[in-house]
């Protein structure tokens, strides 16, 4: 008599989990095989592909960019090929890897007290967001450099709209101040209170912002080149961005500063003998 070779549901059952577990396992080891990496020069050659795209994360948010930027695609293709050496900004990426492995291993590491957790340096220490790790100073001072006061006003303008909020720039009373005496400094004393005017109307609650325009507009003191209107900026800090000072406000500052001025000339020994 011949045996029933009927499969139960039990039997099925366990027949798809093991069929299921076979193809994934085909599946992952092919996966594995495709994520073969080529060409790392500074990454260790066994990197997982869950490390490599962290890494690759990283870098993207600490230089605010895409893969992109530092990766191309072959001619005629639009699919980037990871491999290819093709971009400047990649060999620049390798030689900031291997800065930031020695200055945690070699400098760092070389400390007495690193703290706990240690200290390190990343990407992100110096770019903050950005693809080039430059303060605000310079950045306006280049500027300056290819389109005087009216180009360093509206890049101050275009960085504070875009990155207000973020580390990337200090957007505080300091920067533009450094910019203006560097100016002053230079002989561009027209444009340095232009910048400094512009510093108060961002700062209106900085007593620094002020005496730094009050004391410039003093020692300048009768120059023809001060003649020129200094407008004010269109935007302010904080909660106030995108507003034109009130006329209110404005009327009051001028009065601030004729009452500075007037007290230096009741100092000055031409003020007193007129008195």
């Amino acid at each position: 008599m011949k045996r029933s070779r009927r499969v139960t549901p039990y039997g099925f059952l366990a027949a798809c989990v093991l069929t299921s577990g076979v193809l994934a396992a085909f599946h992952g080891a092919a996966a594995q095989e495709q994520e073969k990496f080529t060409n790392l020069k500074v990454l260790p050659k066994d990197v997982s592909p869950e490390e490599l795209r962290a890494t690759m994360g990283q870098f993207t948010r600490a230089l605010g960019v895409r893969c992109n930027f530092c990766h191309a695609a072959k001619a005629g293709e639009q699919r980037l090929d990871f491999a290819l050496d093709d971009k400047p900004e990649k060999k620049t990426a390798r030689a900031m890897m291997q800065m930031t492995h020695d200055l945690n291993d070699k400098y760092l590491g070389a400390l007495e007290d690193r703290g706990n957790p240690p200290v390190k340096v990343g990407c992100f220490t110096c770019h903050h967001g950005t693809n080039r790790p430059r303060t605000l100073q310079d950045v306006l001072k280049t500027a300056y450099a290819h389109g005087g006061v009216d180009s360093t006003r509206a890049r101050y303008s275009s960085l504070h709209d875009r990155y207000y909020g973020s580390a990337a720039y200090d957007f505080g009373e300091v920067p533009l101040a450094d910019v203006a005496q560097s100016l002053a400094d230079s002989g561009h004393v027209a444009d340095a209170v232009n910048l400094l005017a512009m510093n108060v109307d961002m700062n209106p609650k900085s007593t620094f912002a002020q005496r730094q325009l009050a004391g410039r507009r003093l020692r300048c003191r009768g120059l023809p080149a001060l003649q020129v209107a200094v407008r004010p900026a269109t935007r302010t800090g904080g909660a106030g961005r995108g507003r034109r000072r009130a006329p209110d406000a404005r009327r009051q500052d001028r009065v601030r500063d004729r009452g500075v001025q007037a007290q230096h000339d009741r100092a000055s020994p031409i003020g007193r003998r007129v008195q």
